[in-house]
């Protein structure tokens, strides 16, 4: 079975981790593979559903996005 070392990571997440280990009494390592399996099995993304999730979140923010030239001027100027 392959193994990994995880490095750098933020003390307070270490803590959170351990935390929640324990309170499902898990060992840390069983806690991350959880983890890890859980955000691994996701669905494909329906994108019809997202953009209008993502347009009524807009409208309530009142934004509504950048203009059609923003894009172009953006999309120029990433290519410099």
């Amino acid at each position: 079975m392959p193994a990994f070392t995880i490095k750098g990571m933020p003390e307070k997440l270490f803590a959170h981790l351990r935390k929640q280990a324990k309170a499902e009494r898990r060992s840390l390592n069983a806690e991350i593979l959880v983890r890890l399996e859980q955000t691994a099995q996701f669905e494909p993304v329906n994108v019809a559903a997202y953009i209008k999730r993502r347009d009524a979140r807009n409208k309530v923010w009142g934004y509504e996005g950048p203009s059609a030239k923003e894009i172009r001027d953006a999309i120029r100027d990433g290519r410099r």
